[in-house]
């Protein structure tokens, strides 16, 4: 089962697009990771999925809805993201 999924997400910061119409699948129960290079938006797709920044384009779906449209404390006991710097 897929509860998190991406359809041609752009996001990056300003006029400068990081990662471009993006499809991603991110199954339930599994571990998943997410491999790049530096710099390449792996940290800028995390928070974008969470909400912590907003996307330029496209759709993220949660449990069959967009998370544009839940509520944010809602949506917190859901996901959560810890980053390595503070």
């Amino acid at each position: 089962m897929v509860r998190l999924y991406t359809n041609e997400l752009t996001i990056g910061y300003g006029d400068r697009s990081l990662v471009k119409d993006l499809n991603i699948k991110i199954p339930d129960k599994q571990i998943t990771t997410i491999i790049g290079s530096n710099g390449c938006g792996k940290s800028t797709l995390l928070k974008a999925v969470t909400r912590i920044i907003s996307h330029q384009s496209g759709t993220i779906i949660l449990d069959g809805e967009n998370i544009a449209s839940k509520n944010t404390k809602i949506l917190a006991k859901k996901m959560a993201i810890l980053p390595q710097t503070p």
